[in-house]
């Protein structure tokens, strides 16, 4: 017996017990199903989203603190190695030249995982703001409040206690400071450093003569030059794209 004002269209059909809609056969309405939980399978969660950039970040800050370690063993085989009584001149001048680009490109990778890491960071906070997620304790003045908050709950058991970060002299000059920007100066100061030992090889091998030090700063004029001419049609191409995607 059929409902009251349903026709018999109707009664044949198969409603979707989730979104309502009917379908006219069972295996229609079967495929629905596995539509939706393949949907919800492939869709992560807010909770899921943030722990997946929270393993992100912990990976890259990984990676950020060996690129230093590379770019020290590079400046210190290279020099080991162009200094060597046996090799002289060109060979020398070519060592150093090569040890100097490694270091800049790895200089130029520190600072894009630095950017990244702060994009992740930047995207966590939206995550905790927008969710009321508890917080990754990545960056320094969330460590820095649990700390204050510490102090605050034992100066009631011990008023003469010292804070936990003005206990020693070195915690109190560099509290404040990112040791992630002293790793990128380290690798661009060993870049320079390689640059300016091959400059200083080639100005001797061509005995200190006038010319000597204008060749050899022009590899190094030419590839700023490069470099500039990359970066500012780079920012045009960028703006393009801008104005084409907005109009």
């Amino acid at each position: 017996m059929s409902k009251k004002g349903a026709s018999p269209n109707e009664m044949n059909k198969f409603p979707c017990k989730i979104c309502g809609v009917s379908f006219d056969t069972q295996k229609e309405l079967d495929v629905h199903y596995a539509t939706i939980e393949s949907q919800a399978k492939s869709d992560l969660s807010i909770q899921d989203q943030y722990e997946r950039f929270a393993q992100d970040w912990r990976q890259i800050h990984t990676v950020v603190w060996g690129i230093p370690n590379v770019a020290v063993a590079i400046l210190t085989g290279v020099i080991v190695a162009a200094y060597q009584d046996p090799l002289n001149g060109w060979p020398r001048i070519i060592v150093l030249s090569v040890g100097s680009i490694l270091l800049f490109a790895l200089t130029v990778e520190l600072v894009e995982k630095r950017i990244f890491m702060n994009a992740i960071t930047a995207r966590m906070i939206t995550l905790e703001e927008d969710n009321n997620l508890k917080p990754f304790r990545i960056r320094k003045h969330d460590i820095k409040k649990e700390l204050d908050d510490y102090d605050e709950r034992m100066a009631k058991r011990d008023p003469n206690r010292p804070p936990s970060l003005d206990r020693d002299i070195p915690t109190r000059l560099f509290r404040l400071s990112h040791a992630r920007e002293g790793l990128t100066y380290v690798v661009f100061v060993s870049a320079i450093i390689l640059t300016a030992l091959s400059y200083f090889e080639f100005v001797t091998f061509l005995h200190y003569t006038v010319s000597s030090y204008f060749y050899g700063i022009i590899p190094i004029i030419v590839i700023s030059a490069l470099i500039a001419a990359i970066r500012i049609w780079a920012g045009i191409k960028e703006d393009r794209n801008k104005n084409t995607g907005s109009g």
